[in-house]
Order: C-alpha cells, then structure tokens, then sequence
C-alpha cells in the first residue's frame, strides 16, 4: 500500500513539518504572544506561575536590599528576612494589603518607594497580559471549528448521467456560523518528462451551488467530474497511484464573537468510495418544523449498479 503523505490529517489539523530553519525559535520568541496561545494549557498555566513567581522573587530581593543595605534606616518596618521581602513583594504587586509591613515616608527611603511605584505598575501590566493571553487561549476560533463536521468519506456519484465528487458539511452548533465560504483543494505530485517530482501544489476544484455555502442545513457540496476537471481521468482502479489528497476548506465568521473560523477536512484514495451516494437526513415534521438525524450523518448507499459503473472515461 503507498503511503501518501498527508498536508492535512483527518482531524483537519496542518501536518506540515518545518525543518532546516536554524532561527525557527528565534522568530517564536520574536511572536511571544501568537506563540503561547498555540500551546498546551499545562505550558500556558506553568509559564503564568513562573513570571508571577519571578516577579515577586526579582521586587523581593531589591527590597529586602533596598531596606537592609542602602537605606541607613529601615524603611520597612517588620521586614527583616527575605522571606518577609518575598511577602511584602506580593502583597504589593496584588494589592493584598495584610497590613504587617509599613513602609516609611521619608525621603531617605526614596528607593523602597520607588521599587514599590515600579512594582505597582509592572503589576497591572503583566495582570493585563496575562488576561489578555488566558481569554485569547479560551476563544480560540479553532474551538468553534469543530462544530464544523465533515462527512467521514467523500463520494464519487452520478446524477443525470453526469459523474460528481462530493461530500456533505454541517454547521451543528445551534448559533450558525456567518459569511461561509467553502473550497475544495487537491494536493497531486506531479512527474515531468524529463523525471523532475514537482512538489505538491493546491489545484482549485469548482464546486456546486458555489463558493458561498449557508449552513442553515447539512449542505452536500458537489464537484462536477468533466473534461475540464483536474479530477477528470481518476478513476477506482487508478486512483491510488495518483498520490491524491483531497482537502475541503470551510472558513466563516463566529456570530457572537466575529472571529474567523477555519474547518478543514482532509480525504486520501481509501476515504474514497465509488459508487455511493449519501442518505437522506432532512425531514419534517406534522408541525412543519425541519429535523436534522446526525445519528445518520455518515450514512451512504450503493447506487444502480455500484462501483463498476463509476469508472470514469480516460482521455
């Protein structure tokens, strides 16, 4: 069996891997905010605790020097370890207040006073920052993508006598998504004549009803098999020899938040089947309202006289 690789797997996630870029962290770091929001939740939680950490340690060590070594009095009163600088540090930077430490208001302590100005303003900053990076992370439009569903397999189907490729999309989140635009990309090397493997590009598929696609209901979008069909000449026997991958992209804007939402859906040769058409999962009821069986979403029949019949004429 060959094995084709895949720029998309089958959960819509870019499997694309960046090798050979010796500054790839550099540009990261350049990008620290994007960055962190594509992480893990641990790495976001643990990176969270240790600038707070740091700050509290990093004011707490120039206090309890500030108070100890600089001021000729003691500025702060109570303050006599470390750890009483580290708690003094945090009450300040989180406007606890406990009240156990009172800080003199002399000008002979004008650095204490300043260190706790600085501290202050860090402090609101970085409490800025740090909401700003956890609500970002919790609205991540990839989140509202997987109420985007794809059907499991996409179809080779005639319908009057004409050969179609095609697949069914949902909106299932009960706010629908706005502005939907779909498209259907296929990724295929390309051999020359003169032996040169051309890397993969995206070919363009035209799709039926259009670009533009309302979820209001499960939609099956069509791609028409013609001669002027990048798919034309693709046919069962032949398909796995192709190196095909057929990836549909699905982009609209979240209705509640504004953001733009991405689905995608890759399909390889074995996601495939010919000869198939998809149930019918629309009905309506008594009362004339409009039902939906996602039970059945993936559900396909064999049609007329199944797979033999969809081989498609060469060139």
């Amino acid at each position: 069996m060959v094995v084709v690789p895949r720029v998309v797997d089958e959960r819509g996630i870019i499997q694309v891997l960046r090798t050979g870029m010796k500054d790839k962290n550099w540009l990261y770091m350049q990008d620290l905010f994007h960055t962190l929001t594509n992480v893990s939740w641990k790495r976001i939680i643990l990176f969270c605790f240790s600038v707070y950490l740091i700050s509290w340690n990093m004011f707490g060590l120039l206090f309890y020097v500030a108070n100890d070594f600089v001021s000729q009095d003691r500025c702060i009163s109570n303050l006599d370890t470390y750890w009483d600088a580290f708690l003094f540090s945090l009450q300040t930077q989180a406007t606890i207040g406990y009240g156990n430490y009172v800080v003199s208001p002399s000008s002979r302590c004008a650095l204490p006073m300043a260190t706790a100005s600085v501290q202050s303003l860090f402090g609101l900053i970085l409490d800025a920052s740090m909401l700003g990076l956890l609500f970002t992370k919790i609205s991540l439009p990839s989140k509202r993508a997987r109420t985007i569903a794809f059907s499991r397999n996409m179809l080779v189907t005639r319908r009057d006598g004409q050969n179609f490729l095609v697949f069914r999309v949902a909106d299932i989140h009960k706010e629908q998504a706005l502005e939907g635009l779909m498209s259907l990309l296929m990724y295929r090397q390309h051999c020359t004549e003169e032996g040169e493997i051309l890397d993969p590009e995206p070919i363009h598929l035209n799709i039926e009803p259009g670009d533009y696609v309302p979820l209001l209901l499960p939609q099956i979008v069509t791609h028409r098999i013609d001669a002027s069909s990048p798919f034309y000449g693709i046919t069962a026997n032949n398909i796995d020899a192709q190196h095909v991958e057929l990836v549909a992209v699905y982009e609209g804007v979240g209705a509640t938040t504004g953001t733009i939402i991405q689905a995608r859906k890759s399909y390889l040769a074995h996601d495939v089947l010919w000869g198939y058409s998809f149930d019918n999962i629309v009905s309506r009821r008594e009362d004339g309202k409009v039902t939906v069986d996602y039970d059945r979403f993936n559900d396909v029949h064999l049609q007329g006289s199944g797979r033999a019949q969809m081989v498609l004429a060469q060139h």
